[in-house]
């Protein structure tokens, strides 16, 4: 799911739309997964392929954990614009 070359940028926006549905382990599991991805992945400016899939891998780990949290806050009445 974080593989650019398996899942390209036009169907990851319907994978987003698919996850927020996501419930029980599955989705903990899932936010777990990315919430640690999204952390421990570094960036840097280098151009090289690896720094490039790296920075897709990390920028679609927090759309994951960003998408989860905008479920969370709909659930809860809460405007998604006050997500941090």
């Amino acid at each position: 799911m974080y593989d650019a070359s398996l899942i390209p940028k036009e169907d990851f926006k319907t994978v987003l739309l698919y996850l927020e549905g996501m419930k029980g382990m599955g989705r903990a599991t899932l936010r777990e997964e990315a919430t640690r991805i999204a952390k421990e992945t570094v960036v840097t400016d280098k151009k090289d392929k690896k720094r490039v899939l790296d920075r897709i891998k990390k920028t679609r780990a927090e759309a994951i954990v960003k998408v989860f949290s905008w479920s969370v806050c709909a659930k809860q009445g809460k405007s998604q614009n006050n997500v941090p």
